[in-house]
């Protein structure tokens, strides 16, 4: 199993669904091999993942993000626990705080 990897920063580029079945976009130093292995030694950390905003909330439509981002989907992982990421939007000086729970890993490629 593969997905992108950035081309500055070496991480891989994934998306997670949320439990709104929305989308977020992931990076993590771990490969899609490796995500694996540790969820089936009940060891994978939120921790091993960063996620990166691209609108408002923290996530966006399946459409919208792999347009932003130039990808397809390819793979599912499954997470035995969900992780929950929050941020905040600024808009006019004042802040919007937001969090996504994830429930599945996503591997992309490549238009």
């Amino acid at each position: 199993m593969n997905t992108k990897q950035d081309e500055k920063t070496l991480r891989y580029i994934y998306l997670g669904q949320t439990t709104r079945g929305s989308y977020s976009v992931l990076r993590s130093d771990l490969t899609p091999d490796q995500i694996i292995e540790r969820i089936n030694k009940g060891i994978l950390l939120q921790e091993s993942f960063a996620i990166y905003q691209i609108g408002w909330g923290g996530d966006g439509d399946l459409d919208s993000v792999c347009n932003h981002l130039g990808v397809q989907t390819v793979d599912e992982i499954e997470l035995q626990d969900s992780f929950t990421f929050s941020g905040s939007d600024p808009d006019m000086s004042l802040r919007y705080n937001w969090s996504v729970e994830i429930i599945k890993i996503i591997t992309v490629q490549d238009r």
